[in-house]
């Protein structure tokens, strides 16, 4: 029986897990946290931030998230709902917690996990290793001067995705810095608790709404085959590609037209916080949903939102680059979470990625040069849940020889073609994980069920596709 060995017990390595347990194998889990759950860890909880995805969106095809649950769940809920999950499909005898793996090596027939097991090192081998550590994995904090100084009267900081509880946050004169989901989050949710909230950003992005005028919700608006004919796709039909040209014009209209209307319907003049990116510049890579009432506590004066950037930390607070300064406890980054895999050797951390940085994998899945190594959660959407299920089971027939891959020469040329494909449509996709596919979500996922000689079902509605 063949051993598998899956790295993090987050969305991913659960439904890695209990698909690879049900076909049959040997199959371990290593995680280095204390609970399962990866960003939704009991220790990690986000208790008063609801899920940007609706329940529906962000539940397992054959496990659902219980009708009693909000439509956006909290993060609570959220790690409740894949504790059950684990026991509806006996998952916990599989997971080691505890276990951080810290290196691998490949001896041409297995690999041999070095394992840090609560200070006691053991060694492992496996025929094939899934790694689910997560799209973007390792958080990273801007260097800025005099930082010692601001620690030293006090003053704390850390990374948006270490704020755990409103305990970290009450009572505390709290300044974010950057306009991601993390960090509006931080400032929107708990307030009334905070002494004083500030939001500095230096490039103000378009976040959608919930609602369009009270109706319809965003998952219909997000999330369908019809919201993805508003982009191009790395590997088009002909019939496509000219139905694009046809209304390349029509659709620049629909989205400034939206723009406009989310001005109006936020009333972002009269608070001053104006989208410099156009739409479609970042929907390619995950358009935002507002949540919280970011903007409404905007107008209302709750949060104070600026556009600048922070030049250097002072004694009470930071240095702008405006020349302006303010008061802070609390410092909360919400900057790059980058993707990296630090227990892979050097050597294969390179053939992972390009000279840009950029992850170089088949599919959002295996790397042409790396045997016997899929990883699973990188094709990384709203819809997490699914595209991982999907992504698994693709993982299943390629462990069980039963699907045929390009050449090795013919899955590079693809990756690079997507890759260029990318950097054209969206200039800004290193700013972001570049195997976040929301855009083309439903192309994504009907390229893999066509490599598992699938069809894909479609709904008689265009809109939910």
């Amino acid at each position: 029986m063949k051993r598998i060995a899956i790295i993090g017990a987050g969305i991913s390595g659960l439904c890695a897990a209990k698909i690879f347990l049900k076909a049959g194998f040997n199959v371990t889990v290593f995680e280095k946290a204390e609970s399962i759950g990866g960003f939704w860890a009991k220790e990690k909880l986000h208790t008063f931030i609801n899920h940007q995805a609706t329940k529906d969106e962000y539940s397992f095809s054959d496990f659902k998230m219980p009708l009693g649950y909000p439509e956006h769940p909290s993060g609570e809920q959220v790690y409740e709902y894949l504790l059950n999950y684990c026991r509806e499909f006996d998952l916990l005898k599989t997971i080691q917690l505890n276990h951080e793996v810290i290196e691998m090596d490949w001896n041409g027939r297995i690999w041999s996990l070095n394992i840090d097991r609560q200070d006691t090192l053991i060694t492992e081998s496996f025929h094939y290793v899934i790694i689910c550590s997560g799209a973007l994995n390792e958080t990273k904090i801007p260097f800025y001067p005099n930082l010692q100084n601001f620690l030293a009267n006090g003053g704390q900081v850390v990374h948006s995705s270490e704020v755990e509880s409103i305990e970290q946050l009450k009572n505390k004169r709290v300044l974010v810095s950057g306009f991601a989901k993390s960090g509006t989050d931080v400032v929107s949710y708990p307030s009334g608790y905070l002494y004083s909230e500030t939001s500095v950003y230096q490039n103000e992005e378009s976040k959608l709404s919930r609602f369009l005028a009270n109706n319809p919700h965003a998952k219909y608006r997000l999330y369908s085959r019809l919201s993805e004919t508003l982009f191009n796709f790395h590997s088009e039909t002909r019939i496509q590609k000219i139905a694009h040209a046809i209304y390349k014009s029509l659709i620049w209209l629909q989205l400034r037209g939206l723009e406009l209307f989310f001005k109006w319907q936020y009333g972002l003049r009269r608070i001053d916080i104006i989208p410099e990116r156009k739409t479609d510049e970042v929907s390619i890579n995950g358009l935002g949903v507002e949540t919280g009432n970011f903007y409404e506590k905007n107008g209302l004066y709750k949060i104070k939102s600026i556009q600048s950037s922070i030049k250097e930390y002072t004694n009470e607070g930071v240095l702008l680059t405006d020349g302006s300064k303010l008061k802070a406890d609390l410092i909360i980054h919400d900057t790059s979470i980058i993707q990296d895999v630090l227990f892979l050797s050097p050597m294969y951390r390179s053939k992972l990625r390009d000279k840009n940085g950029r992850l170089r994998l088949y599919r959002n899945i295996i790397s042409p040069e790396i045997p016997n190594i899929a990883f699973v959660g990188f094709n990384s959407n709203s819809f997490s849940p699914v595209n991982s299920e999907v992504a698994a089971y693709w993982v299943l027939r390629l462990v069980n020889e039963q699907i045929k891959l390009p050449s090795k020469e013919e899955m590079l040329e693809s990756i690079c073609s997507s890759l260029l494909w990318r950097m054209k449509e969206s200039p800004l996709a290193l700013e972001y994980s570049n195997t976040y596919i929301s855009s083309t979500n439903h192309r994504n996922l009907e390229e893999l069920l066509m490599d598992m000689g699938l069809r894909s079902k479609r709904t008689s509605s265009v809109i939910v596709g």
